[in-house]
Order: C-alpha cells, then structure tokens, then sequence
C-alpha cells in the first residue's frame, strides 16, 4: 500500500500523459518491491503486472463512476479521488472473490496465499475509510449536498465491505486450516501403517534371530565342552555378534511421528549405505505442532541423503541427528558428509547448480517459516566437507 503511494505521489506530473504514466509507474513500483521485497525478480515481475492492470481498471472505472455524476463533466478533477477510492475497493473485492473461489479448488493458490496479503485485503478498505473521513472532514464547508449524499453513502458501504472481508478472511482461514488438518491425517495415518509394517517386520525379524542364536550357542557350548579346537566355536559366536550388530533400531523417540519418519529414512539411507547415528533426547513431550515435526524431520533427513548420494567420494558418507533440550529452546541438528560445491546467498538459501535445486529450496523455505513461527533460529555451515544445519525452537 505504501509503495502505491508512493507511486502514485512520485507519477502525478504525468497525470495528463495517459501513456507515460503506467510505464513511470512500473518502474518506480519495481524500485519500490526490490527494495522492501524478498520475492525473486521473476515473482516482483507478476506481481507488478497485476498491479498495474488493476491500477488502470480501477482508474478508468473511476472514471466512469464520476462521470454518472457530473454529467461527464471533469473540469474538478480534485473530485475525482472521491469515485476512485471506491473503484480501487471495489477492485479488490473482486479480486479477493476471485481469489478465495480458485483457492477452493486449485490447492496450489491455497498454499501460495500468505498472510501479509490477507493483512493487505483488510488494511486497504480501512486505510481507503480513514481517508475517505479525513477528507470530506476538511472540505465539509465546500461540498454540495450531492457530493455530500455520497460521501455518506460511500463510507457505509466501506464499513460493509470491511466486515464482509472480515468474515469472509474467517471462513477461508476455517477451510483452509480444516484442508491442511486433513491432508495431515492421511499423511499420518499412511506413516502409522508404515511403522506397523516395519514394527511387525522387524518383530519377526528378531524372533527368528533369537530362535536362531540359541541353536547356535548351544552348538557353540557343546564344541567348546567337547573338541580341543576352538576356531568352530570362535567363528559361531563371531557370526552371532555381527548378526546382532546388523539388527535395525526401530525405536528412537518416544514421539511416534518422529519415530516413524526418522525410522523409515534410515531404512533409506541404508538402502545407500549411509552410516547414521542417531541421538534424540527431549522429543517426547514438545509443545510443537505435529505437522511441524514431521515437515522439519522429513525435510532435513531427505537432504542429508541427497547429499550423500551425490557426493563423490560415497565412502566418506555418514548422517549423524541429535536433539536436546536447552535453555527453553529445543536444539535439532542434521550433519553429513558433503564434498560438493555449496554457496550460501544472503536470504539464508542455498544456490546450487542440482536439478532438485527449486525442490531443496523450497523445503528450505518450509523450515524458514517453522522457525520463524515459534521465534527460533536456523543456521548452516558447511566446513571441512561437513555440512550441519541446526535449528532452534522456543518451546517455554
């Protein structure tokens, strides 16, 4: 809003150049969004775009509006921010009915919708009410009772406007939530039949191995008892030892979706033979939304085995996770081996040449907002072929 102004301040001597006017506007809007914006150029560009058609719309409804009347009559041009403010809100509500009726069924413009537009949709009218007031305020003594009638009726329709964008933003934000509250069921539900597989799997697993090491240590008493060689029983408990070293660890929290999840990718990682070594402390009793553990976990584990995967001596590779309880902050740090190429940019993001690389920023991202959300912290370093990523979340 402020970079409208601003805009519309810096572009009014070119008022009568109807031409020149849109294009000085584009220009010092794209100043305005570089300078206070952390969207990419791509991203400043479409929105730009967008804003600029809607300037033009509006003011030539604007226009139009005037026009009714006064007969078609501009010589007081002055008048004219009076019809134009109601055009600009007009505006904008179509343009949020547009919004919230693709949200419902294009779930991409669900997630794409950020809070700082549904604070934009609800100061413009307030901002447009405030004005409005001011204005007619300071030229009561000079208006015609025609202009007047209208103001009045202008302002009533504004405080409409802002209730209906009140209630409306309240039920988007219900759907929404209700939306996202499913998904994350499905999700969850889909983690607990894995972790019931794979609990099953290995409690299977663990039955014939104790059926099987009690076979061999009777066989192994009975050499060591009975035979003056004991290489056959030396080889037997050695073949029970690595056996109980191979056997997976399914338990590693008291938190069952950060069991499941950090269960199920060290299965992954093993795939790749990855070494892992996994400390979790204080995971079990976390004020910290589900959805956010699992986004956190599921995220920095995909990394750490990407990396590993790419890198290129894989007989360095290893992933070690630890978590613990600090001074009212719970501490998750992810660490691997990592011997390629990564640059760090200003906005915390890494700029990598991958395929993937729009995919690791956006997960990325998601950590961002974690963090940002319970006023933590995330930090990367990437040192001696070490690349660790900590986070920190205010959990008292």
């Amino acid at each position: 809003m402020a970079s409208i102004i601003s805009t519309s301040i810096v572009t009014y001597p070119l008022k009568e150049f109807l031409i020149v006017k849109p294009i000085a506007m584009a220009i010092v809007l794209y100043i305005c969004l570089r300078k206070i914006s952390k969207n990419s150029s791509k991203e400043i560009i479409i929105i730009l775009s967008v804003t600029i058609g809607f300037i033009l719309v509006t003011d030539f409804f604007a226009h139009y509006i005037y026009g009714i009347f006064t007969n078609f009559d501009y010589t007081n041009s002055l008048e004219l921010s009076v019809p134009r403010i109601i055009a600009i809100l007009f505006g904008y509500i179509v343009y949020f009915t547009l919004t919230m009726g693709f949200s419902l069924f294009w779930n991409k413009i669900v997630n794409s919708i950020k809070k700082i537009f549904i604070l934009i949709l609800i100061l413009v009218p307030t901002s447009q009410f405030t004005l409005l007031l001011g204005m007619y305020l300071y030229n009561y003594d000079n208006l015609t009772e025609k202009l007047l009638q209208y103001g009045i009726a202008c302002v009533v329709i504004l405080i409409a406007v802002d209730t209906l964008l009140y209630l409306s933003i309240k039920e988007y934000s219900k759907l929404t939530k209700k939306e996202k509250e499913r998904e994350f069921e499905k999700m969850k539900q889909g983690m607990e039949f894995s972790y019931y597989k794979l609990a099953n799997q290995n409690k299977e697993y663990i039955s014939k191995l104790k059926h099987d090491i009690r076979n061999q240590l009777q066989t192994a008493y009975f050499l060591l008892n009975n035979s003056n060689n004991n290489i056959d029983a030396q080889n037997i408990v050695d073949n029970i030892s690595h056996r109980l070293e191979s056997l997976d660890n399914i338990y590693y929290c008291e938190n069952s979706i950060v069991n499941t999840i950090i269960s199920l990718k060290t299965t992954e990682a093993k795939k790749y033979k990855i070494p892992t070594k996994i400390s979790l402390r204080d995971i079990d009793k976390l004020v910290i939304n589900e959805l956010d553990l699992c986004s956190i976990f599921s995220n920095l584990y995909d990394n750490a085995i990407n990396c590993c995967i790419k890198n290129k001596y894989k007989e360095n590779n290893f992933i070690s996770i630890i978590s613990s309880k600090e001074a009212g902050y719970i501490v998750i740090k992810f660490l691997n081996w990592c011997d390629l190429d990564i640059v760090f940019n200003k906005k915390n993001t890494i700029l990598t040449t991958n395929k993937d690389s729009k995919n690791h920023g956006y997960g990325l991202k998601i950590l961002n907002d974690i963090t940002n959300r319970y006023d933590g912290n995330l930090s990367m370093k990437h040192e001696n072929n070490i690349f660790s990523i900590t986070l920190l979340l205010k959990i008292e």
